[in-house]
């Protein structure tokens, strides 16, 4: 008889209601796993191993020594502070660890760290060959452990033993690799399936582990994407750092799931690149010419200046389109055929329409996509952009509004928004009159249905090939302004 189920409900570690949540539930999960699985010791094995490549403290050459003849681990959660007790004064020392998301941006925020309740979240009591120490954990969910808190704890353990105390920060992400990278055999016994599962649907404390068909096509899992385009901008980073061609920063734009990247000669280019998922049926490279104000944000550019060799006179944000139009227009529209062509014609274009009044108001009009690149369209494109960058006047005004609507380049959805901003135009003082402005898009968008099958690794791999794809392109574009 063959039993089985796909009820997400149906797992070791799931509790009704929010309980499956807090912080004493997850840890003593880890708990149950190391003592009740068969892989338990293995595992318990890898997170040690872990600690002591991390950790400080002057008996750190002793906690190396002692965790490779450990003999005996005795696990227990939530304990009271015992500096009182018979075997706490035969301790030789003690291994404050902290358990904490894989980096505090990517979690939401906790009110507060800083209450110590006066009981460890574990101890677990080990005794070696030559020695006896308790390793203690203090696990959050949320953010990293509060600075009084974790002070606190060491002036008790270091009361306790008479010695300085052992001190590592561990992510979750950490416990989650360690699972991963069981035997299969280990993998799928019940108590370490589940807890794996467990952990990574709290996406933000286990890391990059890939994009799943449930984080698309749902508004409702918006900030589970967001956490997991970051996460992937920051595994492009990491992959990156030994390669000067690819992104070496990002930056999370307002409102999420819009992702920059930033190579090391960012400061000559005349766009940039990055990932988005505009839609929630979308995931993406895009490469936008007009819209980034590096001149203006003072923490990006003292972020790129330093990777930076040369003085370079950065382009503001509206002088890269102008300075796209000014190129021989046949010359752009080979290099932006050949990439359609590298990227199997899976490249599309659009324009938007920026009228700009001032700091405080932008209005936006999009224009269709055009999605045969390596064909003709790009002449239509560049109409669509010099329509949106006048020679002449650029400021806005209903005779230039009334041009973009019946230029067959915008959709009739976008009919109301232009009604809106014609009616701003009347109330506008002449010298707030908005100018006009065309931002180049283009986006290279997966198919979702093959990339969520792909493995986390393969995900990163695939994204950052072709994410250099459009790096390249903007290269050859910058280079022909010279």
């Amino acid at each position: 008889m063959d039993i089985s189920t796909e009820a997400d409900a149906l797992n070791l570690f799931h509790f009704v209601g929010h309980t499956r949540y807090w912080e004493d539930n997850v840890t003593n999960g880890l708990l149950t796993t190391i003592t009740r699985s068969p892989a338990g010791g293995l595992v318990l094995r890898e997170l040690l191993d872990r600690c002591a490549a991390t950790a400080k403290g002057a008996a750190l050459d002793d906690f190396r020594k002692a965790i490779s003849s450990l003999r005996r681990v005795d696990v227990r959660g939530q304990t009271p502070f015992s500096g009182d007790s018979e075997e706490s004064k035969d301790l030789d020392f003690a291994v404050l660890v902290s358990l904490a998301p894989a980096a505090p941006e990517d979690a939401p925020s906790e009110t507060s760290t800083e209450n110590a309740t006066g009981r460890f979240d574990a101890v677990l009591a080990c005794r070696s060959k030559d020695c006896s120490f308790d390793l203690v954990l203090e696990a959050k969910l949320y953010q990293s452990v509060g600075s009084e808190q974790w002070n606190r704890y060491i002036e008790n353990l270091e009361k306790t033993t008479g010695q300085p105390c052992v001190v590592a920060h561990m992510p979750w992400s950490d416990v989650v690799d360690v699972l991963d990278s069981l035997p299969s055999a280990a993998k799928a016994d019940p108590i370490v399936k589940d807890y794996t599962e467990y952990l990574t649907r709290m996406y933000w404390l286990s890391g990059f582990r890939g994009f799943g068909k449930d984080d698309f096509f749902n508004d409702s899992v918006r900030d589970r994407r967001r956490t997991r385009l970051r996460q992937l901008a920051a595994a492009i980073v990491k992959v990156n750092a030994d390669d000067c061609d690819g992104a070496v920063n990002y930056r999370e734009l307002r409102g999420g799931l819009d992702i920059d990247l930033y190579v090391g000669d960012q400061l000559r280019l005349i766009g940039h690149t990055g990932l988005h998922s505009w839609q929630d049926d979308s995931l993406g490279i895009k490469l936008i010419v007009g819209s980034l104000n590096i001149q203006g944000n003072e923490d990006l550019w003292k972020v790129l200046k330093e990777g930076s060799e040369k003085d370079y006179p950065s382009y503001g944000t509206f002088q890269g389109t102008q300075a796209l139009l000014r190129l021989d227009k046949s010359a752009v529209a080979e290099c932006v055929a050949r990439t359609a062509r590298e990227l199997e014609n899976n490249l599309q274009a659009s324009v938007i329409y920026r009228c700009w009044f001032h700091r405080f108001k932008d209005e936006f009009i999009s224009s269709r996509s055009w999605n045969d690149l390596a064909g003709g369209d790009w002449n239509e494109v560049d109409a669509a952009l010099r329509l949106g960058e006048p020679e002449d006047e650029n400021r806005v005004s209903r005779e230039s509004l009334d041009a973009i609507s019946s230029s067959g380049f915008v959709e009739q959805s976008e009919a109301p928004r232009i009604e809106k901003i014609k009616a701003d135009l009347e109330s506008a003082s002449q010298a707030r009159q908005p100018s006009h402005h065309a931002i180049l898009v283009l986006a290279s968008d997966f198919d979702l249905a093959e990339f969520t099958l792909l493995d986390y690794p393969s995900q990163v791999e695939q994204t950052r090939k072709r994410h250099l794809i459009l790096v390249r392109l903007l290269r050859e574009l910058s280079d022909m302004v010279g």
